[in-house]
């Protein structure tokens, strides 16, 4: 009989663990299995190198952040969105592997936010050539005054591995000037030759805003777009420009024998008007893939930690562009650029019933 009460009472003591509880515990038998593991590294490494200090530095900052958000959130699931709440559905698209969607990065290395930008780099140039005109736009096609795109980029530093010498962690591929603005930029002189006026902000977050704070990327960018609509009132479109964190497995198309960065597309599920925006989206992924079939990945609707309308709900052309991933070069998000342009500016001169005239 006592063993009967004994048992009972041991059984209600675990039934009333609070989750408070069990992540504590989690969080013990976990720190205190790294600092085991980290002890052990240190004493092994101080019988081969003079600097274990160092070189456990380089072990730690080389290790990708979303490993241990990943361990975090395995063991305590009903807190994972409290590291990052990165849900996503299909809307339109090709059916892929469940965690093969755009990741959000709600957070990035201070290391890699603290150098300030150089000179701006030029553009670099890629062999393949778009579609040109051979002579100026006419009236007719610059019907619009003043600009009406805006090209812009929320995270601006986001680089590439291949293109950052040394760089091999994919949490540090972030650039003061070798970035994603480079293809922003690419983009707008794609879309100025066809005859579309085309705003670029290659806007640097971390220098420019005091007390910057990378989850707060949307709020400083959303500031960039007010900006471009008082200075420019007939904005019509927003593309927010990004490149995704997978792996070139999956961001990787080749077309013709050449290797181009795939796209995918955000919706931003808190958007009220979120429809709009994706009408708008769909027009650009369907003439995407008419052109070169499977550059356009899909249509994702998202509801990401404190990102979840993506400015979206300022203006219903508005979409936010992920061009290639981290494992991508330039050249092919150069490549996807020059189409992605050239969509674009079809779209725009088939909302105001004319036709650019564009040659080879």
């Amino acid at each position: 009989m006592k063993w009967y009460i004994l048992h009972h009472k041991i059984k209600r003591f675990l039934r009333d663990l609070t989750i408070n509880s069990r992540i504590f515990l989690f969080l013990s038998v976990f720190s205190f299995t790294l600092f085991i593991f980290l002890g052990i590294s240190i004493l092994l490494q101080s019988k081969v190198s003079r600097t274990p200090i160092a070189s456990m530095h380089s072990l730690i900052s080389n290790t990708s952040h979303s490993f241990f958000y990943y361990l975090f959130s395995m063991e305590v699931p009903n807190n994972a969105s409290d590291v990052q709440n990165d849900t996503a559905k299909l809307l339109v698209g090709e059916n892929t592997f469940d965690n093969d969607y755009p990741l959000d990065n709600n957070d990035a290395p201070a290391d890699a936010l603290k150098t300030k930008p150089s000179s701006p780099p030029e553009t670099e140039k890629s062999n393949d050539q778009l579609t040109e005109q051979t002579e100026p736009p006419s009236k007719e096609v610059m019907a619009s005054k003043g600009k009406a795109v805006l090209i812009y980029h929320t995270h601006n530093r986001e680089s590439w591995l291949p293109e950052l010498k040394g760089v091999k962690n994919p949490d540090f591929a972030l650039d003061p000037n070798k970035n994603i603005t480079l293809v922003g930029e690419r983009i707008q002189q794609k879309l100025e030759k066809r005859g579309v006026a085309t705003l670029h902000s290659d806007k640097d977050y971390p220098s420019s805003v005091k007390d910057f704070k990378y989850p707060s990327s949307y709020k400083y960018s959303k500031k960039t777009v007010q900006e471009a609509f008082s200075s420019h009132p007939n904005i019509n479109y927003l593309f927010d420009i990004h490149r995704d964190s997978q792996k070139r497995s999956k961001t990787t198309k080749r077309i013709n024998g050449k290797d181009y960065a795939q796209i995918y597309f955000v919706i931003g599920e808190k958007n009220p008007k979120w429809e709009r925006n994706f009408e708008f989206t769909k027009k650009i992924h369907d003439q995407l893939n008419e052109k070169y079939p499977g550059i356009s990945k899909g249509i994702y609707q998202k509801n990401s930690n404190g990102n979840g309308e993506y400015n979206q709900s300022m203006n219903p052309n508005s979409t936010l562009v992920e061009i290639g991933g981290v494992e991508n070069t330039i050249a092919e998000s150069y490549r996807t650029a020059d189409i992605l342009a050239e969509v674009i500016s079809n779209i725009y001169f088939d909302a105001l019933g004319v036709n650019a005239v564009v040659k080879k």
